[in-house]
């Protein structure tokens, strides 16, 4: 079964397809969600912003959409990212 999930913003809304049934992201899309790097997503685990959900049968790191949500927004004043930066 497959998703789409989408993180609004005033700007516009992005859209990133969620194949886990579990509604789960592993790291890659949760740096696309956020339009970061995969090590952003990891520092971010490793300073205490964002929680890993899970692992994968690969032993991947898996995270909630929403817990990733918040990461960005209490990231992003320190980050100097805006919503027209992550629009663009």
């Amino acid at each position: 079964m497959c998703w789409r999930r989408a993180f609004s913003h005033w700007g516009g809304c992005f859209l990133v397809l969620i194949t886990r049934a579990d509604g789960l992201v592993d790291t890659a899309q949760a740096a696309e969600l956020c339009h970061v790097g995969e090590s952003t997503i990891r520092a971010w685990v490793c300073r205490g912003f964002l929680a890993k959900a899970g692992k994968d049968e690969r032993g991947r790191s898996l995270f909630d959409p929403v817990a990733l949500a918040k990461a960005e927004y209490r990231t992003r004043k320190r980050a100097r990212r805006t919503f027209a930066s992550i629009a663009a």
